[in-house]
């Protein structure tokens, strides 16, 4: 799915490592926000790249949220389509090669999982208003 483990992607210190995968999340994000009504699969692509001991990780998500307006609670479908970057630090002690304002996110087990990542920035990605067409 979305996990390796750190040695595997040390291997790919040349080239980077392409990952491509549809992802379920529905049940997940439902948990988290029960205002979210349906998520359709969500198409997850990117790449990690192994540089001066830490990972950098880029992201592509396209699917469909449905969410209800915040004005009348009808259903609005919401495109997603964006790409997010994060940082995986194996020492923290690297933080300070990085500018201000990357995300910075220290690994404390012996393996990079990004379905936390994903199920964050999609729920990130729901505004705090939300209106239907008509609205």
């Amino acid at each position: 799915m979305l996990k390796w483990t750190i040695q595997e992607l040390m291997k790919h210190d040349e080239q980077p490592l392409h990952f491509s995968t549809t992802l379920d999340v529905k049940d997940d994000l439902q948990d988290r926000d029960p205002e979210i009504l349906d998520v359709s699969p969500i198409q997850v692509s990117g790449d990690v790249l192994y540089d001066r001991g830490d990972f950098l990780v880029s992201v592509n998500l396209t699917g469909t949220l449905v969410v209800p307006s915040t004005r009348s609670l009808k259903p609005v479908t919401m495109p997603q389509n964006f790409t997010f970057s994060e940082i995986y630090l194996t020492d923290e002690g690297h933080a300070d090669q990085y500018e201000d304002g990357e995300i910075l996110m220290p690994l404390e087990e012996s393996e990079l999982n990004l379905l936390p990542a994903v199920e964050d920035h999609l729920l990130l990605s729901i505004p705090m208003q939300v209106l239907t067409p008509e609205e």
